[in-house]
């Protein structure tokens, strides 16, 4: 009736509670419907997240990483629930570990994340593995890095691979095979968008230092 528009997003019903639960404590007491008999107005970021999933499955799903499909799923549920909680004036909360066990949770999914980017990750792989729910990992290992879990990993996967590429250990597609990108394709999209340019146009002793800074000042 408001000319609002209304996005629904499948999840499992603890992953929905925990990301409501950071905005809003009354969600704990509806485990299986945090969002039951609420209604609010779409958040901007949240639609703009859709819009943007919703074209990348349609016309570039082959160069989506798991981890980023976890992400933005995440990050739209985010926004929806801090809205939500806007508009009903409920409390923000902080829970979780002290700063410096978010910085340790950050540390150890940087160590998993440089031992296995060219695995097709998930958010969820890694927070298994760390024993943390999916949105709390992602939530953390922004607040501490400044990136997000998949800007890491796209960091990660172009420093090596710009490795390999200066040391002739294969062709352009065995090397974003190696790396984790679907092909040779998504990894000179990648690198034009995070340094400007195509591998074959670049300073690889620069970039690759370049690289390097940004995954050490922002993870350590």
């Amino acid at each position: 009736e408001q000319g609002h528009i209304v996005s629904w997003i499948s999840a499992t019903p603890e992953i929905m509670t925990e990301i409501v639960a950071h905005r809003d404590e009354s969600a704990c007491s509806r485990p299986n419907a945090p969002f039951s008999l609420a209604t609010t107005p779409t958040d901007i970021l949240a639609s703009a997240g859709m819009s943007w999933l919703t074209q990348m499955l349609f016309e570039s799903f082959d160069q989506i990483d798991p981890m980023q499909l976890d992400e933005s799923a995440i990050t739209i549920l985010d926004r929806i629930a801090i809205r939500y909680a806007e508009c009903k004036g409920k409390r923000t909360t902080q829970r979780g570990a002290t700063r410096r066990k978010h910085r340790e949770i950050a540390n150890e999914a940087c160590k998993l994340i440089a031992t296995r980017f060219g695995e097709k990750l998930s958010i969820s792989d890694l927070s298994s593995l760390l024993g943390l729910s999916p949105a709390y990992l992602s939530r953390v290992f922004r607040w501490n890095t400044g990136q997000s879990l998949h800007q890491h990993l796209i960091c990660t996967r172009l420093l090596n691979a710009l490795d390999m590429l200066g040391s002739n250990q294969g062709s352009l597609a065995w090397v974003a095979a190696h790396c984790g990108f679907a092909n040779h394709a998504h990894l000179t999209s990648s690198c034009t968008s995070l340094l400007g340019r195509p591998p074959s146009g670049l300073d690889l002793k620069d970039a690759r230092r370049n690289l390097s800074m940004l995954l050490e000042g922002r993870a350590g």
